[in-house]
């Protein structure tokens, strides 16, 4: 067995990967799951990194937006494309992910502000 599918079997990555998929709240227009915590928690780390970079508060916010985003469309063609690492996620999902990322961005940023 190779390290590929050593990785894609682990029972551990499974059980979190399931875990995180458990869903805290879903309508026709919301999908926030336990991941959305993890997307959470991104945007405010990648949020410190621009604030530490001196960016202006306009320029980190699309810098943000950008690197979300990035990593989503990435998420999505290495799974259509490339793996099996990554669970399929529908459309709502993706732009769920994006905006909670942005908003852990914003608190961030507002605390910073207050400072």
């Amino acid at each position: 067995m190779g390290l590929y599918q050593a990785i894609v079997d682990n029972p551990i990555r499974n059980s979190i990967g399931n875990f995180l998929q458990t869903e805290v709240y879903k309508s026709n227009l919301v999908s926030l799951e336990l991941w959305s915590v993890v997307h959470i928690a991104s945007g405010m780390g990648l949020m410190w990194i621009l604030i530490l970079w001196k960016k202006k508060t306009a320029s980190r916010y699309w810098w943000l937006l950008w690197a979300v985003v990035l990593y989503e469309v990435v998420e999505v063609f290495l799974y259509t494309n490339l793996t099996t690492l990554f669970i399929p996620e529908k459309f709502i999902n993706v732009f769920w992910d994006i905006l909670v990322a942005m908003f852990g961005g914003l608190c961030v940023d507002l605390l910073y502000r207050k400072t």
